[in-house]
């Protein structure tokens, strides 16, 4: 698993708290998908309890329980009982700031109960639960990471692979589609792969990724036809899951092969604006938004 060194910062101070007697921290794991937040929150129920640990994890999707009435009833009940366990709340930054806020009396005062709050987006979490809690941020992995962590489970799985120069080059291309994401790696590309029968090769792994759709539909927008790039955006969005971060980078991609240089940087800036703005507001309307802007772009007035 990646991310050494922040793992080896939440293990000093579980450490450390053992020696002192102290009551675990409650933690806050934040960084993109696929970056072992889920795998660290295990590890410190791990490290907490031994063996018997999966007894005293209870793992909550906030995304299900973002409501305050959820806080109030059984979050705050757990965080209130004398027993001792690990709660990991998973995306917890689509948490309304009500129930946020509700948490924070708790939190406070809960001895047993160890709350790790996992969440892509940390600005998403109000200064009054930061405080409460230790954070660490996970980045993405490096692609040696990926590509150790794939071979590393191919051969514990057991999966019958000769290693040639064209498995080398499928590899590969799973390192470049995943961007630092262990578990698209994993699940999108290696495991359908395996299943299906299908050798480890480029041309696989290339047939297997995501419609550029996003990109071609800031073509249509920015040659002139706004209406299908629009409808071809929203067909783009649902395709890939409603994954905002990949169809950011493919829009990336796109407004550099813009051959103006003023409206290339124009681009740039708007594109920019909008990674900050899909964090905190509905990503369709924005990135709809967006395509209006590239739209007129190149008939605004140069600077």
């Amino acid at each position: 698993m990646g991310n050494h060194g922040t793992i080896r910062d939440i293990r000093n101070i579980l450490d450390r708290c053992k020696k002192m007697g102290e009551i675990c921290p409650h933690f806050i794991f934040s960084g993109p998908p696929g970056t072992g937040k889920t795998t660290a929150a295990y590890l410190v129920a791990k490290d907490r309890f031994g063996e018997n640990w999966r007894s005293h994890f209870v793992e909550m999707n906030a995304s299900d329980t973002r409501g305050i009435d959820t806080v109030r009833g059984p979050i705050k009940r757990l965080l209130m009982s004398i027993g001792e366990c690990v709660l990991l709340l998973d995306e917890a930054e689509k948490m309304t700031d009500d129930a946020q806020d509700a948490l924070r009396r708790p939190l406070e005062k809960s001895e047993g109960v160890q709350v790790i709050f996992s969440l892509n987006y940390r600005h998403k979490i109000i200064d009054a639960i930061k405080s409460r809690c230790v954070e660490f941020p996970f980045a993405r992995l490096s692609e040696n990471e990926i590509l150790g962590r794939m071979l590393y489970i191919v051969k514990a799985e057991g999966v019958a692979v000769e290693v040639t120069p064209v498995l080398k080059e499928g590899f590969n291309e799973i390192v470049k589609a995943c961007k630092g994401d262990l578990r698209k790696a994993l699940n999108d590309y290696l495991e359908k792969l395996i299943v299906a029968g299908k050798p480890i090769t480029a041309a696989n792994v290339i047939s297997l990724r995501p419609l550029r759709m996003a990109k071609d539909a800031f073509n249509l927008a920015y040659g002139g036809d706004f209406e299908a790039g629009k409808n071809m955006f929203e067909d783009a969005y649902i395709k890939s899951g409603f994954d905002a971060e990949d169809i950011i980078d493919e829009l990336y991609e796109a407004v550099g092969e813009v051959k103006d240089r003023d409206v290339k940087i124009r681009l740039y800036a708007e594109l920019g604006d909008l990674d900050y703005r899909i964090r905190v507001s509905d990503p369709l309307h924005q990135f709809t938004a967006f395509l209006a802007y590239v739209w007129v772009a190149k008939h605004l007035p140069k600077v």
